[in-house]
Protein backbone atom coordinates (compact mmCIF):
# COMPACT_ATOMS: atom_id res chain seq x y z
CA UNK A 1 0.00 0.00 0.00
CA UNK A 2 1.07 3.54 -0.55
CA UNK A 3 2.73 5.15 2.37
CA UNK A 4 0.66 8.15 1.83
CA UNK A 5 -2.17 6.09 1.99
CA UNK A 6 -1.34 4.47 5.21
CA UNK A 7 -0.74 7.88 7.51
CA UNK A 8 -4.06 8.94 6.15
CA UNK A 9 -5.80 5.20 7.44
CA UNK A 10 -3.20 5.26 10.51
CA UNK A 11 -4.48 8.64 11.55
CA UNK A 12 -8.06 8.03 11.19
CA UNK A 13 -9.73 7.75 15.11
CA UNK A 14 -11.56 4.32 15.75
CA UNK A 15 -15.28 4.30 15.22
CA UNK A 16 -17.45 3.77 18.63
CA UNK A 17 -19.23 0.88 19.08
CA UNK A 18 -22.77 0.97 16.97
CA UNK A 19 -24.64 -1.84 18.51
CA UNK A 20 -26.60 -1.01 21.93
CA UNK A 21 -26.11 -4.59 22.89
CA UNK A 22 -22.29 -4.49 23.03
CA UNK A 23 -22.54 -3.73 27.15
CA UNK A 24 -24.57 -6.24 27.52
CA UNK A 25 -22.31 -8.99 25.13
CA UNK A 26 -20.76 -11.22 27.87
CA UNK A 27 -23.86 -11.42 29.26
CA UNK A 28 -25.50 -12.69 26.21
CA UNK A 29 -22.80 -14.71 25.31
CA UNK A 30 -23.25 -16.54 28.49
CA UNK A 31 -26.58 -17.18 28.71
CA UNK A 32 -26.44 -18.63 25.48
CA UNK A 33 -23.75 -21.35 26.48
CA UNK A 34 -26.08 -21.95 29.50
CA UNK A 35 -28.43 -23.15 26.83
CA UNK A 36 -30.99 -19.62 26.77
CA UNK A 37 -33.11 -18.69 24.07
CA UNK A 38 -33.10 -16.35 21.97
CA UNK A 39 -36.69 -14.97 23.09
CA UNK A 40 -35.75 -15.76 26.23
CA UNK A 41 -32.49 -13.10 26.26
CA UNK A 42 -34.63 -10.47 24.79
CA UNK A 43 -37.18 -11.07 27.83
CA UNK A 44 -34.31 -10.58 30.25
CA UNK A 45 -32.75 -7.61 28.71
CA UNK A 46 -35.99 -5.85 28.86
CA UNK A 47 -37.12 -6.47 31.98
CA UNK A 48 -33.38 -6.58 33.72
CA UNK A 49 -31.36 -3.77 31.82
CA UNK A 50 -34.23 -1.73 29.88
CA UNK A 51 -32.92 -2.68 26.40
CA UNK A 52 -36.31 -3.46 24.34
CA UNK A 53 -34.91 -5.23 21.31
CA UNK A 54 -36.45 -7.90 18.52
CA UNK A 55 -35.13 -11.31 18.75
CA UNK A 56 -33.73 -10.91 15.47
CA UNK A 57 -31.39 -8.40 16.47
CA UNK A 58 -29.89 -10.44 19.43
CA UNK A 59 -29.69 -12.97 16.86
CA UNK A 60 -27.55 -11.23 14.35
CA UNK A 61 -25.34 -9.77 17.22
CA UNK A 62 -24.45 -12.57 18.06
CA UNK A 63 -23.93 -14.21 14.52
CA UNK A 64 -21.52 -11.31 13.71
CA UNK A 65 -19.65 -11.94 16.43
CA UNK A 66 -19.08 -15.19 15.78
CA UNK A 67 -17.88 -14.93 12.74
CA UNK A 68 -15.46 -11.76 13.73
CA UNK A 69 -14.05 -14.17 16.79
CA UNK A 70 -13.38 -17.03 13.40
CA UNK A 71 -10.97 -14.90 11.47
CA UNK A 72 -8.89 -13.87 14.13
CA UNK A 73 -8.95 -17.43 15.75
CA UNK A 74 -5.72 -18.52 17.04
CA UNK A 75 -3.87 -21.33 14.77
CA UNK A 76 -3.62 -24.91 15.97
CA UNK A 77 -1.02 -26.90 17.45
CA UNK A 78 0.31 -28.50 14.20
CA UNK A 79 0.99 -31.50 16.14
CA UNK A 80 -3.22 -32.02 17.37
CA UNK A 81 -4.16 -31.60 13.92
CA UNK A 82 -2.14 -34.23 12.34
CA UNK A 83 -3.09 -36.77 15.34
CA UNK A 84 -6.78 -35.03 14.73
CA UNK A 85 -6.50 -36.31 10.84
CA UNK A 86 -5.48 -39.62 11.95
CA UNK A 87 -8.16 -40.31 14.26
CA UNK A 88 -10.41 -39.45 11.56
CA UNK A 89 -9.37 -41.66 9.24
CA UNK A 90 -9.33 -44.63 11.06
CA UNK A 91 -12.56 -44.30 12.87
CA UNK A 92 -14.85 -42.97 9.60
CA UNK A 93 -16.31 -46.00 7.65
CA UNK A 94 -17.10 -43.73 5.07
CA UNK A 95 -15.12 -40.74 2.99
CA UNK A 96 -14.68 -37.63 4.68
CA UNK A 97 -14.28 -34.64 3.08
CA UNK A 98 -11.10 -34.01 3.18
CA UNK A 99 -8.94 -37.01 2.04
CA UNK A 100 -9.81 -39.06 -1.39
CA UNK A 101 -11.85 -42.64 -0.60
CA UNK A 102 -9.86 -46.02 -1.47
CA UNK A 103 -10.31 -48.08 -3.94
CA UNK A 104 -12.42 -50.19 -1.30
CA UNK A 105 -14.51 -47.91 -0.62
CA UNK A 106 -15.43 -46.95 -4.16
CA UNK A 107 -16.02 -50.08 -4.88
CA UNK A 108 -18.44 -50.96 -1.91
CA UNK A 109 -20.54 -48.28 -2.79
CA UNK A 110 -21.08 -49.70 -6.84
CA UNK A 111 -22.04 -52.90 -4.91
CA UNK A 112 -24.48 -51.28 -2.48
CA UNK A 113 -25.77 -49.39 -4.79
CA UNK A 114 -26.02 -52.06 -7.68
CA UNK A 115 -28.05 -54.31 -4.95
CA UNK A 116 -30.57 -51.24 -4.75
CA UNK A 117 -33.98 -52.53 -6.38
CA UNK A 118 -34.72 -50.09 -9.57
CA UNK A 119 -37.65 -47.98 -9.73
CA UNK A 120 -40.95 -49.27 -9.68
CA UNK A 121 -42.23 -50.15 -13.28
CA UNK A 122 -44.51 -47.15 -14.19
CA UNK A 123 -47.96 -47.32 -14.10
CA UNK A 124 -50.49 -48.72 -16.66
CA UNK A 125 -51.49 -46.15 -19.67
CA UNK A 126 -55.21 -45.39 -18.77
CA UNK A 127 -55.59 -43.16 -22.01
CA UNK A 128 -53.83 -44.40 -25.44
CA UNK A 129 -53.18 -41.57 -28.00
CA UNK A 130 -53.23 -42.47 -31.53
CA UNK A 131 -53.12 -39.49 -33.96
CA UNK A 132 -55.21 -41.27 -36.37
CA UNK A 133 -57.67 -42.04 -33.74
CA UNK A 134 -59.67 -40.16 -30.86
CA UNK A 135 -58.97 -40.59 -27.41
CA UNK A 136 -60.54 -43.60 -25.57
CA UNK A 137 -60.43 -45.42 -22.21
CA UNK A 138 -58.23 -48.72 -22.57
CA UNK A 139 -59.95 -52.02 -22.48
CA UNK A 140 -60.89 -53.12 -18.36
CA UNK A 141 -58.56 -56.39 -19.09
CA UNK A 142 -55.02 -54.04 -19.59
CA UNK A 143 -56.08 -51.40 -16.60
CA UNK A 144 -54.91 -54.20 -14.32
Amino acid sequence: MDEKFKEILDGLPALPVRSRLEPYRELIEEMRRRGRGYQEITEILGARCGVRIAVSTVFRFLRKRRVKRADVAPPQNPERRSADKNETAVSSKTHSPGRAPTYDEVQRRIDVLKRKPGPPPPPPDIFRYDPNEPLHLSPKSEKS
